[in-house]
């Protein structure tokens, strides 16, 4: 089921080149000029297709009650290229780094057909009760890899440079 916000409407869904994408609408009557306030949802509207992602991972709230396990995001680096105003954008999200314990997200904001800025983000997979980080439970560690095996192949975008390297354990 997706979420419905007044705020935003999330729509996760696979495109041709099988990224998860995200397709954002902004309600909040913000001024038709690009200002730091719309700067500053870039963030938030890269959170909507974490969402997206964990839903296609299994990453749930039900996974968390039942496991007391979660993701945590350990490092990230945002690129802004360029700021316009819009109420829509799309997210693609992609992850180009597994290794059973370690996520490397790569992620792109996008108006139309121009990108926007990209986010890369480290996330590991942490038991909340042990409180420290652990594996993937083996029904998500599998819809993970089968995700990561859908965007290997696919070509580089052009400003990736990864952060960190992930080997399988």
């Amino acid at each position: 089921m997706l979420e419905q916000s007044p705020m935003n409407k999330k729509v996760p869904l696979k495109s041709e080149r099988n990224l998860i994408k995200t397709f954002i609408t902004e309600y909040r009557n913000l001024e038709k000029k690009v200002s730091n306030i719309e700067i500053n949802l870039y963030p938030h509207y890269f959170e909507k297709g974490i969402d997206a992602y964990k839903s296609e991972a299994g990453l749930t709230g039900n996974y968390i009650k039942k496991t007391l396990k979660s993701t945590v995001a350990l490092q990230s680096k945002l690129n802004i290229f360029n700021t316009k105003f819009s109420h829509s954008y799309i997210v693609t999200t992609r992850i180009m780094g597994f290794d059973g314990r370690k996520i490397l997200l790569y992620q792109e904001l996008l108006l139309k057909n121009e990108l926007l800025a990209t986010l890369q983000t480290l996330s590991i997979s942490f038991d909340i009760k042990m409180r420290k980080s652990c594996q993937f439970e083996p029904e998500i560690n599998e819809r993970l890899k089968k995700i990561y095996d859908n965007h290997f192949n696919l070509p580089l975008p052009e400003d990736f440079s990864p952060l960190f390297e992930l080997t399988a354990s």
